[in-house]
């Protein structure tokens, strides 16, 4: 990972030099991980050398198993390059290949044979495939699975003769193996072969399994016999099975059988097993079937008026208020506004009032206007129909989905029933699913004044705290700031507290920020972020100079560092670059090495010129501080690397590294108080994962270091990484 992450960063010499580190690794495995890590960045000279040096480390792999797994990842550097690569290039990628192939017989184990021919076939010339085909054993002895998958990279005269040893393997395959076969097989069968993968499936125990074979096969098969496909779908059972396979024959029948298909959904549970129908099946693989449309697109125009008409009824009605929604999502452009049309209506017509709320809730974000309100009025009217039970966060949610929209004279009635439904373990996870919070933005003054104390008797802690939040917010945007902060003072715990307080600074005016800044003094250290986010408000209503007084008097040093960086912008440009260098002293000035990393690496990125470059110099001797403190720790067996502090600097490293006179600046950053070199000493003590991670994050410094001992630096610590593997 280390030499993939440098290679990019340096000129071919550089390059070759990294390539003979990895060349030069002992372990056969690893030396194989280093090769197919920088060959990418090679030259076409380079690269040859690479893949030369990767076949030696697969043939010295101990067992054929990992030899063939190695392989595998070699094969796509295996295709020859073009004529432009030159002679010696082409001949020397050719030896390796020519190796390889000769390589194939040796395999004993006829499944690993065909891994290796499998992803070796894709990369070769047309010229060349006749001869890998040659170690080939098309005897009966590959598996099923294994001729399976070689057949598509077969010649047509050897199509046939596998398909037919892949029917003869899958005989002794269990059902489910059995239908995969079956199912990759079709494209391949001809007449007499489709009789005998009709008999494979017919002999199938489990009724379930071969019904879906028979289903696989049914393009290859004409009317009659997908009608006797179809007729085994109808024997199933259990309507959600018969549904699912459904779905998958349904692009392949006629008209008429698409009619007699959706008859087989029985009643009671035809609008839940018509979701399965309208449902879009997931993307067939290559060689399974490929080409085959998607059952939502070819269904659609002929299930609608089924599924319409089965939402209607009562038999599963949660199942059709799905399948409503799903038909609306799939519908196209052109269709969609009248299958709107029919679904709004037939969810009007559904008898379970929950679940007709819960449809027309999903279905009103699709309208507009007033045909919206009208949807939004009749979901509370379901609501107002149904019991506060185990389906409170569900109607609950109903409502808040629809609370933009309700008329303004239902807002009152909405309430009331959000307040119903505000009990003890229905609380929303989400604010947006929390009705008395969503509507809070319709109420009216003296309305919020109301809501606010019956809000404080909710007895769920999470949702009580989502309510009064909600309406402290509606407050500040009605111009009530001293209201607002009072409303949110109660709200347990100080954690939610500190949430509503800052949810509230985008929307106080003056003189509320300052009162705000009252308030976080008294919350001590927990109120260091509500302080640092209303000194910034102070300066977005043009206060600058008082907000920067605010943020100079913040408890806390990460707040007030952040307070300062976004203030900086709002200050006369004459000030700004000493409100930063003001800002980087006190992060600088943080106790807690690890705090004080992330500050600095998160401000370098905002801070202009020389003070980022600053940051970054004093965020990488953090991330030193705090090495050298672990450094030497005892460590259990088998005990993993932790996590580098080096890792938070990754970004603003490379993006230093691409700017102008980055050099310099990274010089700088690497000699300050000799921390490049102490920090190199401690990549050498420490476990390998973390300095190959380490090499990664640093490679934009190192590489831009300049001068000739750049490269040396780099290459040294790659090398005694390279030791370690020995």
């Amino acid at each position: 990972m280390a030499l993939a992450g440098v290679a990019p960063a340096f000129d071919e010499a550089g390059r070759a030099g990294i390539l003979a580190v990895a060349a030069d690794v002992a372990d056969p495995a690893m030396r194989l991980d280093a090769l197919l890590g920088v060959l990418p960045c090679l030259s076409a000279t380079q690269r040859v050398g690479a893949i030369e040096a990767a076949w030696r480390a697969i043939q010295a792999l101990g067992n054929e198993q990992a030899r063939v797994a190695a392989m595998t990842r070699l094969a796509p550097h295996l295709a020859l390059p073009g004529d432009e690569e030159g002679d010696g290039v082409t001949a020397r990628h050719g030896q390796v290949l020519d190796e390889a192939l000769a390589s194939l017989a040796a395999i004993r184990d006829p499944e690993r044979r065909c891994q290796a021919l499998l992803a070796l076939m894709p990369h070769l010339p047309a010229s060349r495939r006749d001869e890998a085909l040659a170690a080939l054993p098309l005897d009966g002895q590959l598996p099923a699975a294994a001729v399976l998958a070689l057949i598509p990279h077969l010649p047509a005269s050897l199509q046939a003769a596998a398909a037919g040893q892949a029917l003869a393997a899958a005989g002794r395959l269990p059902g489910p193996a059995r239908l995969r076969v079956i199912d990759g097989l079709v494209p391949y069968l001809d007449g007499a072969q489709l009789g005998e993968a009709l008999a494979a499936a017919r002999s199938i125990a489990d009724e379930e399994e071969q019904v879906q074979a028979l289903v696989a096969l049914a393009p290859a098969l004409d009317t009659p016999g997908r009608r006797e496909v179809l007729r085994a779908v109808g024997r199933l059972p259990e309507a959600w099975k018969r549904a699912a396979i459904l779905a998958a024959l349904v692009p392949h029948l006629p008209g008429a059988l698409r009619s007699e298909a959706v008859a087989l959904v029985r009643e009671p549970d035809r609008a839940a097993a018509l979701v399965a129908l309208v449902a879009p099946a997931p993307p067939r693989q290559a060689g399974s079937g490929e080409g085959k449309q998607a059952p939502g697109a070819a269904g659609l125009p002929g299930v609608v008026p089924h599924v319409l008409r089965s939402a209607r009824r009562a038999g599963d009605c949660w199942a059709g208020a799905l399948a409503l929604t799903t038909l609306v999502r799939l519908a196209g452009d052109d269709e969609r506004p009248a299958i709107l049309r029919e679904a709004v209506e037939a969810a009007r017509g559904l008898d379970d009032a929950c679940c007709r709320a819960q449809t027309l809730a999903r279905l009103a974000p699709h309208l507009a206007g007033e045909a919206r309100q009208e949807v939004a009025a009749r979901v509370l009217q379901a609501v107002q129909a149904c019991a506060a039970g185990p389906g409170a966060r569900l109607l609950g949610q109903a409502l808040a989905a629809v609370a933009p929209f309700l008329p303004a004279g239902q807002v009152p009635a909405a309430l009331a029933e959000a307040r119903r439904l505000a009990v003890p373990r229905a609380w929303p996870r989400r604010p947006e699913e929390n009705a008395l919070a969503a509507l809070a933005r319709r109420l009216p003054q003296e309305t919020v004044r109301q809501e606010l104390a019956a809000a404080g008797t909710i007895r769920g802690l999470h949702l009580r705290a989502q309510t009064l939040s909600a309406l402290a917010v509606r407050l500040a945007e009605l111009g009530h700031g001293q209201e607002a902060l009072s409303a949110a003072r109660p709200i347990e715990p100080l954690t939610y507290q500190v949430d509503a307080l800052l949810s509230l600074a985008p929307h106080l005016s003056l003189p509320w920020p300052r009162e705000a800044l009252d308030v976080a003094a008294e919350l001590g250290r927990h109120g260091a972020p509500v302080a640092a986010r209303m000194a910034l408000r102070l300066a977005e209503l043009g206060e600058a100079e008082e907000g920067w007084r605010a943020a100079l008097g913040i408890e806390g040093e990460r707040w007030q560092v952040e307070a300062m960086v976004g203030l900086a912008p709002y200050l006369p440009a004459g000030r700004r670059e000493a409100a930063y260098a003001r800002a980087l002293d006190v992060a600088r000035g943080l106790s807690n090495a690890g705090e004080r990393l992330g500050v600095l690496a998160g401000m370098a990125g905002q801070l202009p010129g020389d003070l980022g470059s600053a940051a970054l110099r004093e965020a990488l001797g953090a991330a030193v501080e705090l090495k050298e403190r672990s450094d030497g720790a005892p460590r259990r067996p088998g005990q993993r690397a932790s996590a580098t502090p080096l890792a938070i600097l990754a970004e603003p490293l490379a993006t230093l590294a691409a700017g102008p006179d980055a050099a310099r600046a990274l010089r700088e950053i690497w000699l300050a108080n000799g921390q490049g070199e102490r920090l190199l000493g401690l990549m050498g003590r420490q476990p390998r994962p973390t300095t190959l991670l380490e090499l990664a994050v640093l490679a934009p410094l190192l590489a831009r270091l300049g001068g000739p001992a750049a490269p040396g630096e780099i290459l040294d610590a790659v090398q005694q990484v390279a030791r370690w593997w020995r």
